[in-house]
């Protein structure tokens, strides 16, 4: 089996994802790539960004070399029929089975090497345009790559659910796919008294609402002088600039400089180290497919609190391993907040309870969901 993926905007094997349009997206390639390893499948993988290629095992990997990683998705955007085109000779000259297609420029790509050989694709968004808004060139360009999809995954209920009511997928198509979490990685390092410290992760950018997190962070403040708060990603696009520049401004506005720290964009190894300190992940994000962030922090005894109303419900049980409600001022979520602050036995039952959840979740579960998906595909 030969299986040609597709993450034209961003290269799968970045070093240091949270930067830029490096994020869950990354994470996830890279994860299902590693344990698709030795398992009777050549891969392929072409991407635009710059990036290092290499060949290791059964995996090729290609950088076009199109663009640098700070490049905008305008700019990218306007890059991508060179892309095609490099597709387009890959493919003449390499056997490809199945095209698994990442994000919605790559969906493009594969619809177009779809018209052109034949060859069918699988189409995982990660994100969506109607998130943040409800009427762009994008969203008629998802319309368009879904609509030609011969499969399309959903990574949790709520994204099966959102892809039949606003973009009217049909049933029939779609494959349930939750995603993993490398527990090996991932995992309490030590028993040493955690700082009272919380964590936001993800790229900085509006759809993510860091600025929620301060209104959070502010209210625990008052009652715990010693509590600080990272922000562990950096700034997305344009965009994302501004945005950091307005949580600059509220930090300073409301006197927060000393407690409140950046890292940018970290290396896996720096993540879990900061996952081990921390006693709280604050998940801003109303729009999510998933919530990767989510499994590392529980799998690195951490529990979430979150005022998403989608897949994290799929994965956080409130008191258990986290807390969700409708807004970060909710009394409830405040005070187990308090109680994992202060309680240091509260806080070990917690973390046990989180370890435990997150095995559930394994990549190699995925990636077996995923081979017979492709299998699927091939014998159609």
């Amino acid at each position: 089996m030969k299986i040609l993926f597709l993450s034209y905007h961003t290269s799968p094997f970045a070093e240091r994802p949270g930067n830029n349009d490096s994020g869950g997206l990354n994470v996830y390639i890279k994860n299902v790539i590693k344990n698709l390893d030795n398992q009777n499948v050549e891969i392929s993988v072409l991407t635009g960004e710059e990036s290092e290629s290499f060949k290791d095992r059964n995996i090729t990997f290609t950088s076009f070399s199109l663009f640098k990683e700070s490049a905008t998705i305008g700019e990218k955007t306007l890059l991508l029929p060179k892309f095609i085109d490099h597709v387009i000779q890959f493919i003449k000259v390499n056997q490809v089975d199945i095209v698994h297609a990442h994000y919605w420029l790559s969906g493009l790509a594969a619809k177009e090497i779809k018209s052109q050989f034949g060859i069918p694709y699988l189409y995982t968004a990660h994100s969506y345009g109607k998130f943040i808004e409800e009427k762009s060139e994008r969203i008629n360009n998802e319309n368009a790559i879904l609509t030609y999809a011969d499969l399309i995954t959903a990574s949790s209920e709520f994204e099966y659910n959102y892809l039949k009511q606003n973009y009217k997928t049909p049933e029939h198509k779609l494959k349930l796919l939750t995603p993993g979490v490398d527990t090996e990685l991932f995992n309490l390092k030590t028993k040493n008294i955690k700082d009272n410290l919380l964590l936001s992760v993800g790229r900085i950018q509006p759809q993510k609402g860091q600025l929620n997190v301060l209104l959070l962070f502010n209210k625990l403040l008052t009652l715990f002088p010693d509590l600080k708060l990272i922000f562990v990603g950096g700034p997305s696009g344009v965009e994302g600039e501004k945005y950091l520049k307005t949580i600059e401004s509220e930090i300073e506005l409301k006197g927060l400089k000393n407690n409140v720290h950046f890292m940018n964009s970290t290396t896996h190894e720096e993540l879990i180290n900061v996952y081990n300190k921390a006693k709280i992940v604050v998940h801003s994000s109303q729009f999510e497919t998933f919530g990767l962030v989510t499994l590392e922090a529980n799998a690195s005894g951490v529990p979430v609190v979150s005022i998403n109303q989608g897949p994290l419900r799929e994965i956080i049980v409130n008191g258990q391993n986290g807390f969700i409600a409708d807004t970060f001022e909710d009394e409830n979520l405040l005070q187990f907040c308090k109680t994992l602050l202060s309680d240091n036995d509260y806080l070990s039952q917690i973390e046990l309870n989180c370890i435990q959840l997150a095995k559930k979740y394994e990549w190699k579960n995925t990636v077996k969901e995923l081979k017979g998906i492709y299998q699927e595909l091939i014998f159609d």
